[in-house]
């Protein structure tokens, strides 16, 4: 059984699996499935860990042109399954037999939009072709089967050695070398020859000498009787999308879709060059009508003015009407915080957070507004809320604002702002996976459609790397701030406000790396700065400061540390008040640098407050409580309260491992800390099998040398002695 889906048609086989059409047994809905299971002859562990991989990418990739992953596990009979959206569609080659050039080119685009939202994600399809790319009655195309697709942070030698389709393989992937985007990029260049002539490009006769082909450098040749019959602009694109060397085709495959679009709209194409005999040959053809009427020269310039007036009213109206919403958005605030309800204060002092629900339920009975005007106060009232710490109540607002947004403009730059604030959201109430998601589509959009030195740009990166930093994926986390660090040094950010955000959150990452010298020199002419410039009291300020509190902490100096701490919550206490989520995180990290001086009575108290807080304020999950909870049984530890402390370490390590996983720097925190406890509390067989079960991951996550490593090293030689 298939946790409770019947299978009851074959529909294809591939490489590593099968695939059924399904259907809910229990009824819960009625819609059929596709079912793909591991192949009965693969059961070795690498298959197995390939067919997990896969239900971990596709569970992140929630994009109309991809096939939707439902459901994931593994059968009675230890087969690995994963349930995805049946996809009723043909093969994209077969589908464009009966349709015109522009609507290929159409669908092709579309298919590089999907695939720049999973490289956003960190993902490479690697498997291009079109019988992974299924198009649906409607017109809309499908991509399917990231079987073999692979993370671009993680290095794994097994996904190496996957199946690939030799027609249809990257140099570099019949080479066996990593994947990347150029991988994509090439497979998309062999993907739109297929649909231009499928003569066009000339098929090797094996396997091996296709290898040889990529081995000499040698680039795909092109039959030149098809290509003479073709755009010479198009040819232009494949020739340049499937070049032997990566770094010689597109960057991007975004790069790839601006092309297929500027093509389709009559702009030059980069593959085409540059030169003015070209871009004014484009020129007249995309202005032939008007440039046909110039021998009326009068009747011209009448109507060249006409049209210029109307391009001025049409510009007149647009600043109008924003000036209108802008203005209408101003005069509902104002109202708003002008004149509270007397019903809720009822002679009380009235909070920021009753005005806001005072104006949320003015704003769901006015009918009055327009659609933008509407989304922006929803905005501005999620975020509202957002920064008064109330994630819960946030999140459904900035929902309702991003709703409204995209019926009016779905790629505006104020829409993928408030994706933005919801991405931060998520993060906060501790929903990492859904953050990333949110914060991903976003960025693709606006790398499609707004310039890079846009600061919206550097805000996006940083969610997601702060995102994939939290869910302790420090590899993706790393890859998204060294790309945000180029776009810095490419174009400059103009907010000192948002050059602060992104470099303590960097900070972070390099202290949960261990790296704490590496840390402070990054950390501290950023709070120097941040000081100088923003004030001390100023959020990223004290964010800064933080951090290089935690800087100082790694390195044990621990009485630096320490005035720094009590310094950021009496800042935290005064700005956000004492029951704000960042107020209760600076407590407990001056909880934990009383535990680094050993002043054990003291730690317990501020960390048990902590906790007890912090689960009202996020919940008892949310991973800052779990994480502050471990360090409050390290608390215990000190006091001698070993058996109170192995109680609260052991209930506190399994949840971790079932929200965080067993890798995550907080898992491993608690971990260390347990092991102890069960050392100090005479349990040596406990100690000595948890030692063991956490050694390796602490080398593989911050190597051998490692203090964490180690310490537990360490533990381990003493557990083994005292058994």
């Amino acid at each position: 059984m298939f946790s409770g889906y019947e299978l009851y048609e074959h529909i294809a086989d591939g490489g590593m699996s099968q695939v059924f059409r399904g259907r809910r047994a229990d009824g819960r809905f009625e819609r059929d499935v596709a079912v793909k299971v591991s192949a009965g002859s693969i059961f070795d562990n690498a298959s197995r860990e390939r067919l997990f991989q896969e239900q971990q990418i596709l569970a992140a990739l929630n994009h109309p042109s991809i096939a939707q992953l439902y459901d994931a596990g593994i059968s009675d009979e230890g087969w690995p399954y994963i349930v995805m959206e049946l996809v009723d569609g043909v093969p994209i080659d077969v589908y464009c037999a009966g349709v015109g050039l522009d609507e290929k080119l159409e669908l092709l685009a579309r298919i590089c939009s999907a695939l720049t939202f999973a490289h956003s994600h960190l993902v490479v399809h690697r498997d291009i072709k079109p019988s992974n790319v299924l198009v649906t009655p409607e017109g809309l195309p499908k991509l399917l089967d990231f079987g073999i697709a692979k993370l671009l942070s993680v290095n794994d030698k097994a996904t190496r050695t996957l199946a690939l389709t030799p027609h249809y393989a990257s140099p570099e992937q019949l080479l066996g070398q990593p994947p990347s985007v150029a991988s994509d990029v090439y497979q998309v260049g062999l993907l739109l020859a297929r649909l231009l002539d499928p003569d066009l490009v000339h098929r090797e006769p094996d396997l091996e000498q296709a290898i040889r082909r990529a081995s000499s450098g040698t680039d795909l040749e092109l039959n030149r009787e098809v290509r003479r019959a073709l755009p010479r602009e198009l040819v232009n694109i494949v020739e340049q999308c499937v070049r032997t060397k990566p770094a010689e085709r597109y960057g991007e495959v975004s790069d790839v879709r601006e092309e297929l679009e500027n093509y389709l709209t009559g702009y030059p194409i980069r593959a085409s060059g540059n030169s003015r005999r070209y871009r004014a040959r484009k020129f007249v053809r995309r202005n032939a009508v008007p440039l046909a009427a110039t021998a009326m020269a009068a009747i011209a310039f009448l109507v060249s003015g006409t049209w210029y007036l109307m391009a001025v009213n049409e510009a007149r109206h647009r600043a109008e009407l924003e000036a209108r919403a802008a203005q209408r958005v101003t005069d509902f605030l104002v109202e708003i915080f002008n004149a509270p309800d007397p019903q809720i204060a009822l002679g009380n002092e009235v909070t920021a957070r009753d005005l806001l629900d005072q104006g949320l339920a003015r704003l769901a009975e006015d009918r009055s507004l327009a659609p933008r005007v509407e989304a922006r106060l929803y905005g501005a009232i999620g975020r509202a809320r957002a920064q008064l710490g109330l994630n819960d109540e946030a999140e459904p607002v900035l929902r309702r604002a991003i709703a409204l947004h995209e019926q009016v403009s779905p790629t505006a730059r104020e829409t993928l702002s408030d994706q933005n604030n919801l991405a931060m959201t998520l993060r906060n109430l501790g929903r990492f996976e859904e953050a990333v998601a949110v914060a991903g589509e976003a960025l693709a959009k606006h790398e499609q459609h707004h310039p890079p030195d846009d600061r919206l740009r550097i805000s996006l990166i940083n969610n997601l790397a702060a995102s994939h930093q939290q869910w302790g994926n420090l590899a993706a986390a790393e890859d998204y701030y060294r790309r945000g660090n180029r776009l810095i040094e490419q174009h400059g950010i103009p907010s000192e406000v948002d050059r602060a955000w992104f470099h303590l959150s960097y900070g972070h990452l390099l202290n949960l790396q261990g790296k704490g010298e590496e840390a402070e020199a990054w950390m501290r002419p950023v709070y120097e700065r941040a000081r100088n410039e923003l004030g001390p009291h100023h959020p990223a300020t004290l964010s800064a400061a933080t951090n290089l509190g935690h800087s100082l902490h790694i390195q044990e100096r621990f009485r630096e540390a320490f005035p720094l701490f009590e310094a950021i919550h009496a800042g935290r206490v005064r700005t956000l008040g004492a029951d704000h989520a960042e107020t209760l995180a600076a407590l407990a990290n001056v909880g934990s640098l009383h535990i680094a001086l050993e002043q054990f009575d003291e730690a317990e108290a501020a960390l048990s407050e902590a906790v007890a807080r912090l689960a009202e304020v996020h919940g008892a999950e949310h991973p800052i409580t779990l994480h502050v909870t471990s360090n409050h049984g390290q608390a215990l530890l000190g006091l001698g309260r070993y058996q109170e402390a192995v109680s609260v370490l052991s209930e506190n390590l399994a949840v971790e491992r079932r929200v965080l996983g067993e890798d995550h720097p907080y898992t491993l925190d608690c971990q260390r800390f347990l092991v102890e406890a069960l050392l100090e509390a005479g349990r040596t067989e406990g100690a000595a099998a948890l030692a063991e079960r956490t050694l390796p991951i602490l080398q593989a996550r911050f190597g051998e040398t490692h203090s964490y490593t180690a310490e537990m090293e360490d533990f381990l030689s003493r557990a083994v002695e005292a058994r």
